[in-house]
């Protein structure tokens, strides 16, 4: 079970840094040097780029999470559930790790921004990655319909 987990943070690395994020930051990097050639200013990562990311994330999520409870061979709503459980692991990690600011005056001193635990974090972050690997999971475990061909063809 540990190795579909983290083949499921394979996927969802892949997905999303190896695919989607390069295609994203290359439309935008085209988008600002359109503006600025039509005397605009130039709005490299605008809010567009933000909702754009927060959208790929979310369906990196759900596609990583389906393929995990596909490939698995056993007991998959559990999977599932325990892929959303390692999937809000992972945002507490990450989260916790880039809040960690460092001064400039002091290289060695360091303190956190935002904590992890933060009624900001608990309601912005957490549900929405974790909730959307359940779901999906979820559905990916349900028995499929399956089809019976008919001699009409």
């Amino acid at each position: 079970m540990t190795a579909t987990v983290v083949f499921g943070w394979v996927v969802w690395w892949a997905l999303l840094y190896g695919v989607a994020f390069p295609i994203v930051l290359a439309v935008d990097h085209a988008y600002s040097l359109w503006r600025m050639g039509h005397g605009h200013d130039a709005q490299l990562f605008g809010q567009t780029f933000v909702y754009t990311s927060l959208v790929i994330a979310i369906a990196a999520e759900a596609i990583s999470a389906m393929v995990v409870v596909r490939v698995y061979r056993g007991h998959r709503p559990m999977l599932a559930l325990l892929y959303a459980g390692f999937v809000l692991v992972r945002c507490v990690g990450w989260l916790t790790l880039n809040s960690i600011h460092y001064g400039p005056a002091d290289p060695l001193h360091f303190g956190i921004n935002l904590r992890p635990f933060s009624i900001g974090a608990i309601v912005h972050l957490f549900p929405i990655p974790s909730l959307t690997a359940l779901a999906s999971g979820m559905w990916a475990a349900s028995p499929q319909e399956k089809r019976i061909p008919t001699g009409n063809a």
